[in-house]
């Protein structure tokens, strides 16, 4: 079946949590094909889950899905070895999809967190510069008050920060 059936068939699903199960997992099941992802309409309606179960005459409420689609896809790249076997940066998918939903500080913010992991797993530097300069040309495509991210540690890493890795990591 082609993906947009697949796509229809699990927003068809009347149990909502069973639905955006589904939704995940066909998410990650299209990390390799990022256009047919970004290709998803991420924002529909449901029926009301609460008032369904009640018997109650079905409302429909607006579902958000983006939110869904990027949990699982950074799970999923947090679950993947960076140090090679072939697989390549495991964040550039979710990357290309922040980037095609305009939200390029938390593009910014995925090349980051590639750049520390490689930093820390991978002996080749060419790999953790190459991310740092993704993440900065992406925090630099954000509003300027937006110009900022935070790190796992909650520290806010600005472009400043970036270009300081940078600078450190040349020599």
């Amino acid at each position: 079946f082609s993906f947009p059936f697949r796509y229809v068939t699990v927003l068809a699903n009347p149990i909502a949590a069973s639905s955006i199960a589904a939704l995940r997992t066909l998410a990650i099941g299209l990390v390799e094909n990022v256009s047919d992802l970004c290709a998803l309409p991420l924002v529909g309606s449901r029926d009301d889950d609460a008032n369904a179960s009640a018997g109650v005459g079905k409302r429909k409420t607006k579902a958000f899905y983006l939110a869904e689609v990027e949990n699982a896809l950074l799970w999923h790249c947090d679950h993947i070895s960076v140090e090679g076997h072939g697989v390549g940066n495991p964040y550039l998918p979710l990357y290309v999809f922040h980037t095609h939903n305009n939200k390029h500080a938390s593009a910014a913010q995925v090349m980051w967190k590639y750049a520390l992991r490689a930093r820390e797993h991978m002996q080749e530097n060419a790999e953790f510069r190459r991310a740092l300069m993704i993440a900065f040309n992406s925090l630099s495509l954000s509003p300027e008050g937006f110009r900022w991210l935070l790190d796992h540690n909650g520290d806010v890493v600005t472009l400043d920060t970036i270009k300081q890795n940078l600078i450190d990591s040349s020599g």
